[in-house]
């Protein structure tokens, strides 16, 4: 947690965690001394580019556990985010808050979604509601005759909700 001007909104302060501080309230489990040495404290490249991205991911695998299916996290070392049913899905959540660098990124290449039959870019729910045109922007400056004409593109809520439809089980 880190101070936040607005106390009264923020008596404990606020979890720098952009997909943490707008889902969940903030526990205090304990107060650390930044004096007695035992504080650390991560890098804001590491909240950004592996924390925060680890919620949706997380999220999505505890719902597939959850709706019994036969789902592992980050296979064949991180090939994808979360598996489902072996090489029948593969979801990569993603954070970037550029939907035109996500595309770039996407355009040179899927990574380990290559090796999906349906693949999944899952962007994060805070993202599409502080940007509406979000999801339509990307899915826009997707290369339609190469690999990512075959990414679905969704919200992380839509996954875990075709999760919980059934839209998953094998």
């Amino acid at each position: 947690m880190r101070p936040h001007p607005n106390r009264d909104r923020y008596p404990n302060g606020y979890c720098p965690i952009y997909q943490c501080n707008s889902k969940y309230p903030p526990k205090i489990g304990e107060r650390l001394d930044p004096k007695n040495g035992r504080l650390l404290v991560a890098k804001p490249q590491i909240l950004a580019y592996w924390t925060a991205p680890a919620i949706d991911e997380l999220a999505i695998f505890d719902e597939a556990k959850a709706y019994g299916l036969d789902a592992e996290l980050y296979p064949e070392s991180d090939q994808c985010d979360v598996a489902i049913s072996d090489r029948n899905i593969g979801i990569d959540a993603k954070s970037y808050r550029s939907p035109v660098l996500l595309a770039l990124k996407l355009n040179r290449s899927i990574g380990g979604l290559i090796f999906y039959k349906t693949r999944i870019v899952a962007i994060t729910d805070e993202l599409i509601e502080d940007c509406p045109g979000y999801l339509s922007t990307l899915r826009s400056l997707l290369d339609k005759k190469s690999e990512t004409a075959s990414l679905q593109i969704m919200s992380v809520s839509a996954v875990i909700k075709n999760i919980q439809g059934g839209n998953y089980a094998s």
